[in-house]
């Protein structure tokens, strides 16, 4: 006789149009199903008003929080360019439509239960609830109280994978709810050391840092879900950049000189960048993340200041330059996932400023074969770590 297999609710991010995010989310759900577990998407719809006008509450009182502010200005440009910019529409309409038939066709969610009560009713029917990866402990999402599991009833176990905050720091008015959530999680893990120590300060735990969830999948487990056929079929750079770092942009072009490489760009990722308007020799409109990650596997050369772009370069061997996305001295910088990526693969000197002289940098070449040892270490050891709390052992260190 079949035993029932177990089920595992996930509090994972599936809306929006980020390559990132979605990837994440299909990796962490993949990864507990080869666990041996059935999995189900906690659908946010249930509260999305609830949360939705928590976050804008939030964001009215970060009014006169100027850096915050300005890292969501080419947001709020993008939302009026949509409206205003013809084929800024056409353009975005065609990658939402991607998305939703990405969404659709990997995705399997809950019903909508339409209160908090009937949420913490649903989690009744897992035996696990667990949140992760990506920004999600940002401090509108704390706001939110959606991806804290604070509906989730305290004798259902909870799992924190990889999840991260974002910023090197917990403001000061938040470090209380914060506590307080961070105690009702049995299972804490993170994604950067800067987050094992915001948890230690607060709760006065020593955590794990494991790797992104897209990290769990080997080249040749996500080979298996792309097509065989490049979809640029000549040399090329790809350009993906979230930041708008004029710099950024003049080395994809002097690098696309000195090798001779078209430049294939994704952009307006994180809302509206004028000066990217000019940029790129071939822009391809229908991508999805399964054609997101066709065009990092087929690259000679990807330049990114994104997470998950670095991730995927290193996942497919490519040829990496990384760009801090933030000024050092910002206030709402991310730059860390970068760099404790980077540290623990060995590979810092990926890292640019873009200035740089190119015939030094073209010649350097990563050793993927190093790098491959580190990342099947780091990959076991956050296998574990989700085993471990799935048979609800200890899984803080000690």
């Amino acid at each position: 006789m079949e035993t029932e297999k177990k089920k595992v609710g996930l509090a994972i991010v599936t809306y929006g149009t980020n390559y990132g995010t979605y990837l994440q989310a299909f990796a962490t759900q993949y990864a507990v199903r080869k666990a041996g577990y059935e999995t189900e998407v906690i659908n946010i719809d249930s509260v999305k008003t609830e949360v939705s006008n928590a976050r804008k509450k939030y964001f009215l009182k970060q009014i006169f929080n100027l850096p915050e502010i300005k890292s969501y200005k080419n947001v709020l440009i993008g939302i009026v360019c949509e409206k205003t910019n013809k084929k800024y529409r056409e353009y975005i309409s065609k990658r939402k439509s991607k998305f939703a038939e990405f969404r659709e066709k990997n995705f399997d969610f809950s019903e909508i239960k339409n209160s908090w009560n009937g949420l913490a009713e649903l989690c009744r029917s897992y035996n696990y609830v667990l949140v992760g990866s990506d920004q999600l402990w940002r401090p509108a999402n704390i706001a939110g109280n959606f991806y804290t599991l604070n509906f989730v009833p305290d004798d259902i176990t909870k799992i924190a994978y990889a999840t991260s905050f974002g910023l090197g720091q917990i403001r000061e008015n938040q470090k209380q709810i914060t506590g307080d959530f961070l105690s009702r999680i049995e299972h804490l893990s993170v994604r950067e050391e800067s987050g094992a120590k915001i948890v230690n300060e607060l709760v006065n735990r020593n955590i794990p840092v494991v790797c992104d969830p897209t990290l769990l999948l080997t080249k040749e487990a996500w080979s298996d879900f792309l097509s065989d056929e490049p979809i640029v079929k000549e040399k090329y750079i790809l350009s993906y950049l979230l930041g708008d770092n004029k710099q950024h942009r003049e080395f994809v072009k002097r690098l696309s000189e000195h090798t001779g490489c078209k430049v294939v760009a994704v952009k307006h990722i994180a809302g509206y960048i004028a000066m990217d308007k000019e940029l790129g020799d071939i822009v391809p409109t229908d991508v999805g993340p399964f054609e997101f990650l066709n065009l990092i596997k087929n690259a000679e050369y990807v330049c990114t200041d994104s997470f998950h772009g670095c991730v995927f370069t290193t996942i497919f061997n490519r040829n990496l330059f990384a760009f801090r996305r933030f000024s050092k001295d910002s206030k709402m910088s991310t730059n860390s996932r970068i760099t404790t990526l980077l540290s623990m693969l060995g590979m810092e000197d990926r890292l640019v400023y873009g200035n740089e002289d190119m015939s030094e940098y073209v010649a350097k070449h990563t050793d993927y074969s190093v790098v491959e040892e580190r990342l099947e270490a780091k990959r076991k050891e956050s296998l574990s770590y989700l085993s471990d709390a799935f048979a609800n052992k200890n899984t803080d260190l000690n």
